[in-house]
């Protein structure tokens, strides 16, 4: 039978998201869950859905099952199934600081600590296609953020599955006196709320339980030590749809002006390294 996946510093045992530590390597994911490129999934994200990995497959992986109890619901939405992360792991990347509010033509990776790519992020925001796509390495489109209503000036982004669909809509809490935003479906139903200090990268968010599901902070990478913000994400939670919120918060607490950008602004070539994330 064929060994467990290569260790990786993306993925690894959860520590202060979440109280339990479970011993063992750090590793990439194993699940293989589909990732529908053209409607909903089968919500929130949150620790209800199921983890992408089977109780076989943790074993597989020397790592014991979660202690902590998962409420599994069947009508739960996610954006990117194949994103959530396994239980009793916690999943940490960084995203490079180079959103601003102003339209963008560019791309970058989201990376793990060492610097390996995860996925693709391609920002167009000029023409009538203005948004922003994420991509597996092998182009497979993940999620897309539309940013035309933002520069526009008549609303806020939306979070969209690959096919144009609204999944959630970024909303602004005008009643609190720091910046808060939230994410919600369709229905209305909150999902996730942001806030912390969005300049500084100082973010937490929560579900609508009140738990801490997500945090980041800024931090380093590379030999020419370019600016990042560091993500971890918490076992049970579609990382792709916090990832999408994030990106989709930068436009509207970025920087003003441009940043320097990476020197490819094409969409990326398929990189010929292993995929560090699950093929949908």
């Amino acid at each position: 039978p064929a060994g467990p996946p290569r260790s990786c510093s993306s993925l690894r045992p959860a520590t202060s998201l979440c109280p339990s530590k479970l011993p063992g390597q750090r590793f990439t994911f194993g699940g293989r869950n589909p990732c529908p490129g053209g409607g909903p999934a089968g919500g929130s994200g949150e620790s209800h859905a199921p983890a992408p990995q089977s109780a076989a497959a943790a074993a597989a992986l020397s790592v014991p099952a979660s202690p902590m109890p998962t409420a599994r619901r069947a009508d739960v939405k996610l954006l990117c199934p194949c994103l959530v992360v396994p239980e009793g792991m916690e999943l940490v990347f960084a995203v490079r600081d180079l959103l601003t509010r102003e339209k963008q033509q560019l791309s970058f990776s989201v990376v793990d600590l060492e610097g390996q790519p995860l996925s693709h992020v391609i920002v167009n925001e000029v023409g009538q296609s203005c948004g922003i796509l994420v991509q597996m390495l092998d182009q497979t489109p993940l999620a897309w953020v539309r940013t035309k209503t933002v520069h526009e000036c008549r609303g806020m982004p939306e979070i969209c599955y690959p096919s144009g669909e609204v999944f959630c809509t970024v909303t602004k809490e005008e009643a609190v006196p720091a910046s808060r935003y939230t994410l919600r479906d369709t229905s209305g139903q909150r999902l996730y709320t942001f806030h912390g200090d969005f300049k500084e990268k100082a973010v937490n968010v929560v579900s609508p339980s009140g738990r801490l599901i997500c945090d980041t902070e800024r931090c380093e990478l590379g030999a020419d030590g370019a600016p990042h913000f560091q993500v971890r994400v918490a076992p049970g939670i579609d990382a792709g749809l916090v990832l999408c919120g994030l990106l989709a918060l930068e436009k509207l607490e970025g920087g003003e002006g441009i940043r320097p950008t990476p020197r490819a602004v094409k969409p990326p070539v398929c990189s010929p390294r292993p995929m560090r994330m699950p093929v949908c």
